[in-house]
């Protein structure tokens, strides 16, 4: 299994919401993929990757919204 690990520049603060945003992504993706599931049972383990399956559909949304502001800009 491949673990990424959060890109940080520690010199670089947030200056919108949507930075913010983003900053908090990483940390929370960082998290999820080092935290444990052996710990999960298998019910709930099928009910996180379902819902981190749904998560990644919604990010896809999010950026490609961002990709539509760009081009209108």
């Amino acid at each position: 299994m491949t673990v990424l690990t959060e890109i940080s520049n520690s010199d670089v603060v947030p200056s919108t919401r949507a930075s913010e945003l983003v900053q908090e992504l990483h940390r929370i993706t960082t998290e999820l993929q080092t935290v444990d599931l052996t710990q999960c049972s298998d019910a709930e383990l099928v009910d996180v990757a379902a819902d981190t399956e749904r998560a990644i559909a919604r990010l896809t949304f999010a950026g490609d919204r961002q990709i539509v502001e760009i081009a209108d800009r």
